[in-house]
Order: structure tokens, then C-alpha cells, then sequence
């Protein structure tokens, strides 16, 4: 594993240098496996299907010499002066169109997302268990070096539960005949005035 200096963590400023230095060497050992064919990756494109946003991360499948399609995607916000909500919970949206879009057009069982902030993780899973009805459960909240350390039960059903689940579906007429398009308006539902007072209903640690 790459992470060395478990001790002396300094809080990174960026957002390549907090994937690249902690976040990476830690999920690559999770989710990706060049034997299976699949990788870890920042992406420099726009996500398929999706002709306004891109992921910060992508688990991408790798289809001889190309990139595929994408098993997982994943969000990362360095920690700022001022804990931002409004960035934080527009992120999640984003992970929940770009994994619905993968489900949807990847013909895929379940989705993985994961979001970072600082040194807090947490990953979801995403389904379409019915008509028109898409699922994201969070499945684990972590944060290093202390959670990655003391806690490696939880990496192992991290792991586990990506290989077993996020995989092509068995029958892929069934995510057909339970697909819904996504709404181009869907990120409207987020009010664009910001306020630090507001309060935030979903958890995200400062």
C-alpha cells in the first residue's frame, strides 16, 4: 500500500493532492484490480450520457486497450476555511445522476458511489430495484487514518460487496423495462443562494 505516514497527516488544500496522496492508495486496494479488469481513475471526460458534469473519480472496466463503461463514480471536496454544504450536497446529486445513468445505460445490478471530504469517506450503494424507482443507501462512513486502521472489518465488506454486486446485470431487460430518463432540470431542486446559517438535514462532517 502507498500510504505511509499514517501519523502525520496535514490537511490537503487540494483536491488532487487529497485523492492522490491518502484517498487513492486506500480505494485502489478496494475497487479496482487490473486483473479483473478494472481500475481507479480520475476522469478527464464528460460522464456518458451526461453532457454537463464529470465525475472526480471513476471505477471504469477496461475493455482491451480502451476504457469502458463505469462500475462507480466518486466526489472529492478538500477541506476549506468554511464547511460549504451547498458544494457538499451538490455533489451528492451528482453521484446519484451519474450512478442512475450507469445503471441505466451500463445495464448494471448496482452502482457504487463514494464521496470525500476531508478525511471523512462515505459510500453508497446504488440499485433500480423497481419501475421507476432508483436506491442510494449509504453502506459505510469511514474517516482515516484512525476508521482504516482500527476498523478493517468494514474495508473487507467495502470490498466484498463492490466485487459481488456491481456487476452487469443478469437480465438486462429488466433494468430496461424498469429504466426512467433523468430529468435535465433535476440540479434546479437546488436552491442556488447560499446561506452558512441554513441548516443541513444530511450528515457531512466539518
Amino acid at each position: 500500500m502507498k500510504l505511509e505516514f499514517f501519523d502525520a497527516l496535514i490537511t490537503p488544500k487540494l483536491e488532487t493532492e487529497l485523492f492522490s496522496t491518502y484517498s487513492d492508495p486506500i480505494l485502489s486496494e478496494l475497487i479496482a484490480d487490473t486483473e479483473r479488469n478494472t481500475i481507479l481513475r480520475w476522469s478527464n471526460k464528460k460522464q456518458e450520457k451526461n453532457n454537463d458534469f464529470r465525475p472526480d473519480a471513476t471505477i471504469t472496466k477496461i475493455h482491451q486497450l480502451k476504457h469502458g463503461f463505469n462500475l462507480g463514480h466518486g466526489e472529492v471536496k478538500a477541506k476549506s476555511g468554511v464547511c460549504d454544504y451547498h458544494a457538499l450536497c451538490h455533489d451528492l446529486l451528482r453521484l446519484g445522476v451519474f450512478s442512475k445513468d450507469s445503471l441505466d445505460y451500463n445495464k448494471l445490478e448496482y452502482a457504487l458511489a463514494f464521496q470525500i471530504h476531508s478525511f471523512s469517506i462515505t459510500f453508497y450503494l446504488i440499485s433500480l430495484p423497481h419501475h421507476k424507482v432508483y436506491e442510494m443507501i449509504e453502506i459505510a462512513h469511514m474517516k482515516f487514518p484512525r476508521s482504516f486502521l482500527n476498523t478493517p472489518q468494514t474495508l473487507f465488506f467495502i470490498c466484498e460487496t463492490f466485487w459481488r454486486l456491481c456487476v452487469p446485470a443478469s437480465d438486462p431487460e429488466v433494468i430496461k423495462r424498469r429504466y426512467c430518463a433523468t430529468q435535465k432540470k433535476i440540479y434546479n431542486i437546488i436552491d442556488s443562494s447560499r446561506d452558512r446559517h441554513r441548516e443541513c438535514t444530511l450528515r457531512f462532517e466539518c
